[in-house]
């Protein structure tokens, strides 16, 4: 189901936890802000979120699940979603363009499906011959040219833990024997085989190890 700003904004004043990640909420006052939230309460009612008198039985799994995600424990950035870490393998993805926000829930594993099938060259095997490569400085700048002139698909992630520790991100392209993979906050690129790059999903993910198998 898709939210507007406003929409999630009134959803997030009838829950609890930190302030939504990675979620940018158009910001009024005074009599902009009330006629905004009378709009949005009308627009929750006309989708069966709220009625006259409460919350329905949908409104309050929608509720429950925005919740969910505000205490995840741990939130991922890929490409335009945001997905917050749970127990049990369970994630609340929030996918975001102009026209607003869609909140859906699901199973880490099926995202790292996900990865493999959007990005095959995931699901290879280490090259025989692999060895540990050493980190190479690059600035911001020379490494999206080196992208754009090369005309690679890339993906990005972001790991984000609650506790507001430091996150890790990493811009990752496949050049045809290994996959390149920048820090853009060290400003480094690493080669690395495609079983590291799974490690680094699957960590993400907080999966088990196991289904890091090396692709064979």
């Amino acid at each position: 189901m898709r939210f507007t700003s406003d929409e999630l904004m009134f959803i997030t004043s009838m829950t609890k936890g930190p302030i939504p990640f990675g979620i940018f909420f158009e910001k009024r006052r005074g009599t902009k802000a009330k006629e905004a939230a009378i709009e949005a309460r009308q627009a929750l009612i006309e989708k069966g979120i709220l009625t006259e008198d409460g919350i329905t039985k949908k409104g309050f799994a929608v509720i429950k699940l925005w919740e969910d995600y505000r205490n995840a424990r741990k939130h991922l950035v890929v490409a335009n979603n945001v997905i917050g870490i749970l127990n049990n393998r369970r994630c609340v993805v929030i996918v975001y363009d102009e026209n607003g926000f869609e909140i859906a829930s699901g199973d880490s594993s099926a995202l790292l499906l996900g990865f493999i099938k959007s990005y095959p060259a995931l699901g290879r095997a280490d090259r025989e011959n692999s060895k540990n490569y050493t980190d190479t400085t690059m600035d911001y700048e020379t490494f999206r040219k080196l992208i754009n002139e090369s005309g690679r698909e890339y993906f990005t992630i972001g790991v984000f833990p609650a506790n507001r520790q430091p996150g890790e991100e990493r811009i990752i392209f496949w050049n045809d024997e290994c996959f390149n993979s920048y820090n853009p906050h060290k400003h480094t690129l690493k080669y690395v085989e495609p079983s590291a790059v799974r490690r680094f999903i699957v960590d993400a993910l907080d999966l088990h190890k196991e289904v890091a198998a090396n692709g064979r």
